[in-house]
């Protein structure tokens, strides 16, 4: 039987391995990236605060196009976006323009970085992660950096680690009894994406009304905010690019939803209207579940808040209609709380064969893209594991949900 103390150290041969093995990764990122996702909210930043409506679809002003590349910029001459982010969003971005691009791109990362070990360690104290085993934070912050949703995180420089950063502060200033600060900060996730608008209900459902007035009252103000600062136009335009984004039929390849994985799977074997009805209808169940499952028990205020929180969280990735891989980062704040509830009960090991196979699946670095057999039809299939591995996992939360509620109708009969 391996001692306590070898098997410290031999956790901390595996952080140190996987920490070098992501700073590696990082300087090169540093070094060659064009850190693409952020060149395109710098440049439409940019286009909407010299005027121009980037919802229209339109090509970049030459002027606009000459300033953008002085700047350092990645734009040229054929440049057009379809653009999906919410006028609020590029508010965010607005200061960032401020700067050259790559002094502003470089503090975006250096900024993704501070929210997400900001993120890591808060979801630690939130689940009372912190005990006398002093292996548990190398250990979860070995999870992270081998976590490839984060790789993309960085190489697409998106803003899922400020999301992440969001959604745990939900989380804990809920769960420490601040209304406020909770329907503050979620409304400010929405910012950046719109289906956590699920989590609404979530605090509906408990009958947590103060919290559930104050994400409306936030989200309201920051739309009105952003339709004072840009103009009715550009807002307008942005909800019927929505519009459009949501009528759109068969879904790209690295569309990693539910529902684009139905729609690439049963494509050519079913009609497109009976595909939608059928992810309409899995989306629908995961919701009620979810919901189901959210009912604040009596007498119990905080009785399994973590683990219903992030099966919240699973559920807004699982049902929205697009989906990246680097979306996938903010599925640390469930698998992390998942994890620490694994060690701390005691849990069969089929639960912890699911949360193996689950992290496998959406953690490890593999694609299909390259082969277009898989890329539509039955054969698709087979690219499914990202989808799957969330599945996966929300199937096990939902598992470990019914078992602590158990737990806590027992533990009120003794008293």
């Amino acid at each position: 039987m391996i001692s306590e103390k070898n098997f410290k150290f031999f956790i901390l041969i595996l952080f140190c391995f996987i920490l070098l093995s992501y700073l590696h990764g990082l300087s090169k990122e540093i070094i060659f990236s064009q850190f693409t996702d952020f060149d395109y909210y710098y440049v439409q930043s940019f286009r909407l605060s010299r005027g121009e409506n980037i919802y229209n679809n339109d090509f970049i002003g030459e002027n606009l196009r000459r300033q953008l590349q002085k700047m350092g910029a990645f734009v040229d001459f054929n440049f057009r976006a379809f653009v999906t982010h919410s006028p609020a969003f590029f508010l965010v971005i607005l200061p960032f323009t401020l700067l050259p691009f790559r002094s502003a791109a470089l503090l975006w990362l250096f900024l993704s970085h501070i929210f997400l070990l900001s993120s890591v360690f808060l979801i630690i104290k939130i689940a009372d992660g912190y005990d006398k085993r002093s292996y548990i934070v190398p250990m979860v912050l070995t999870l992270v950096f081998c976590f490839w949703p984060l790789r993309e995180e960085i190489h697409m420089s998106n803003p899922n680690s400020a999301i992440l950063l969001l959604l745990t502060l939900t989380l804990y200033f809920f769960k420490n009894r601040k209304p406020f600060l909770t329907g503050l900060v979620l409304s400010g996730a929405l910012v950046f994406r719109q289906y956590f608008l699920v989590l609404f209900l979530f605090f509906l459902w408990r009958r947590e009304y103060k919290v559930f007035f104050y994400c409306i009252f936030s989200s309201l103000a920051i739309e009105a905010i952003s339709f004072l600062v840009w103009g009715y136009t550009v807002w307008a335009s942005y909800w019927q690019t929505i519009h459009s984004f949501l009528g759109q039929g068969q879904s790209p390849f690295k569309n990693i939803s539910l529902m684009g994985t139905i729609g690439r799977v049963g494509y050519g074997l079913m009609p497109a209207n009976m595909l939608y009805l059928f992810g309409l209808i899995c989306s629908l169940v995961i919701l009620f579940i979810f919901l189901y499952l959210s009912r604040k028990p009596q007498g119990q205020i905080n009785s399994h808040l973590e683990l219903t929180f992030s099966l919240g969280v699973v559920s807004c990735i699982a049902i929205s209609p697009w989906v990246h891989e680097s979306h996938y980062l903010v599925l640390l704040l469930p698998i992390i709380i998942t994890w620490l509830n694994l060690l701390k009960s005691n849990n069969s090991t089929i639960d912890k064969v699911l949360f193996l196979i689950s992290f496998l699946a959406l953690g490890l670095r593999y694609s299909l893209e390259q082969f277009s057999l898989f890329h539509v039809g039955i054969f698709a299939i087979f690219s499914s594991g990202k989808i799957t591995g969330l599945m996966i996992l929300y199937f096990l939360i939902v598992r470990l949900v019914k078992k602590s509620a158990v737990e806590g109708n027992l533990r009120m009969r003794e008293n």
